[in-house]
């Protein structure tokens, strides 16, 4: 069996494109220029801090059915299929079902950072930023952070050697995905239908990680309205011992920390609240510095009136 990869380019809109999903089948998959990352204010000002982006284990966050709805529709794509093979691929899945307690190996565990299209956006401040902030990034950037090959990014990313340095040795051990999330029943099949071809061989790490990870960018239908625009980051077999973890919402969640660049933060928009216009001018003392590393990065206010 084999299980493809994906393509990039820049248009002169400066719009990125999936431009070949090679054997996934699907129709070319769009992304905007630029993507926001809406939180609160402390993690803002930790990320920004740390220049970290936290990847959550998928099957921790917000929708009880992560993970687990991709793989349910992946079996029911295999089941409909007759080759040789289908049960044992069937078998694996019975046991990896996406639940916490499903065999999992580390190097194949899917961790996720959330975007959207939309900066401001009413119900994404209502159900994530609350007093908080929407974060810009460059599209461009994030989708290279996983694949480093030269020297010549630590001055177009504003980074000393050392930073740099320090960039490449926490991201090159891990592989990352970076694609807008299916909805539903039918979006979700045709997506997980289409990585299938020549189906026959016994499953192996690799094909089994990638149907995993594909099965991250498939949600329940109920959660279109956001719009998701998901980086997934996976580490290799040796890096399964990286693991962290944080406390959120009362429980623990294993995450992945990712470094980015300064150049990777396009603008900030504080979201609506009582004390916005002071968030902003904070916002922007923080960034001021004498090398200028955060230069170009504007802070802006929400256009939404609303009271948190």
């Amino acid at each position: 069996m084999l299980i493809r990869g994906i393509s990039y380019y820049a248009s002169e809109s400066n719009t990125i494109y999936v431009l070949s999903m090679e054997g996934f089948g699907m129709s070319e998959n769009v992304l905007p220029a630029s993507v926001y990352h809406y939180t609160s204010l402390s993690s803002v000002v930790q990320i920004l801090q740390g220049r970290k982006l936290w990847a959550s284990d998928a099957r921790y966050l917000n929708d009880a059915q992560e993970i687990q709805f991709g793989i349910s529709l992946a079996k029911e794509v295999l089941s409909a299929r007759s080759f040789h093979g289908r049960d044992e691929w069937l078998n694996i899945l019975d046991k990896n079902d996406g639940t916490l307690d499903a065999a999992f190996s580390m190097d194949v565990e899917p961790y996720v950072v959330s975007f959207t299209s939309n900066g401001d956006n009413l119900e994404m401040w209502r159900g994530y930023g609350g007093e908080g902030c929407a974060i810009e990034f460059d599209v461009s950037v994030l989708r290279e952070l996983c694949s480093l090959h030269k020297e010549g990014r630590a001055s177009e990313w504003r980074l000393t050697k050392k930073e740099y340095d320090c960039l490449v040795g926490n991201n090159s051990p891990l592989s990352s995905d970076f694609r807008r999330v299916v909805y539903g029943v039918e979006a979700g099949k045709e997506l997980l239908d289409g990585m299938f071809e020549d189906i026959g061989e016994s499953p192996e790490l690799h094909q089994i990680g990638a149907l995993f990870s594909l099965s991250a960018f498939v949600k329940h239908e109920a959660f279109q309205s956001e719009d998701e625009i998901r980086l997934l980051v996976r580490g290799y077999t040796y890096m399964t011992s990286r693991v962290m973890v944080r406390e959120a919402r009362g429980h623990l969640i294993p995450y992945r920390a990712l470094i980015f660049p300064y150049a990777a933060v396009k603008s900030i928009i504080v979201g609506p609240g009582r004390y916005m216009h002071r968030t902003k001018v904070a916002l922007q003392r923080s960034l001021y510095t004498a090398r200028g590393e955060w230069g170009g990065v504007e802070v802006k206010l929400s256009a939404i009136p609303y009271l948190t």
